[in-house]
Parts: C-alpha cells; sequence; structure tokens
C-alpha cells in the first residue's frame, strides 16, 4: 500500500471523527435534559404522585433506572468524543507529516 493510499484511508477516519465530534453539543444537552427529567421524577416520587399513564412504566424505580441508563450512556458518548478528538489531532499530524 503506498502512502497516497494511507492517506486518504486516514483522512476518511478524520471525517467520521469529525462528523462524531459535531455531536458532542447534542449529547451534553440529552444530558442536561435527562438530568431534569430525573430530578422531576424523583420529586413526583417523593411526593407520592402517582405515576402518569402515558409515562409507559409501572414504577418510579423502572423510571429512574431508565433515565441513569441515558445518562450513562451519554456520559459514555462523551469519553467517546473526547478521544475522537485525540485521534482526529494525531491523525492530522499524519496526513500534514506523510509525503505522498
Amino acid at each position: 500500500m503506498t502512502n497516497g493510499e494511507k492517506v486518504l484511508i486516514v483522512k476518511s477516519l478524520v471525517e467520521k471523527f469529525t462528523k462524531s465530534v459535531e455531536r458532542e453539543l447534542g449529547v451534553k444537552k440529552e444530558i442536561s435534559d435527562d438530568k431534569a427529567t430525573l430530578e422531576q421524577i424523583q420529586e413526583m416520587n417523593s411526593a407520592n404522585t402517582a405515576i402518569p399513564t402515558d409515562s409507559g412504566y409501572v414504577s418510579y424505580e423502572e423510571w429512574i433506572a431508565s433515565i441513569n441508563k441515558e445518562i450513562t450512556s451519554g456520559i459514555n458518548s462523551l469519553a467517546k468524543i473526547g478521544e475522537q478528538k485525540v485521534e482526529i489531532e494525531a491523525l492530522q499530524y499524519y496526513i500534514d507529516n506523510t509525503s505522498v
């Protein structure tokens, strides 16, 4: 494989990772929304409010567990995006310093 072919492959990875990194703000907003929802659900639970029939959950524990999973998933996505930022930097260095 030639250096030119390698650079093309690496450029495609940079494009892929860049698209993923562009989701960062949306992921952060989702996490924030999920945390606000969790707080609201916990308040409803503490107040012994009946679970809304349109919630799709049979218990507050199930609902809270589901939201916590969403938050954990978002946090994991942010960690992956952080890794991809570093990978983009390294791959860009390779592209910039490889003679074709």
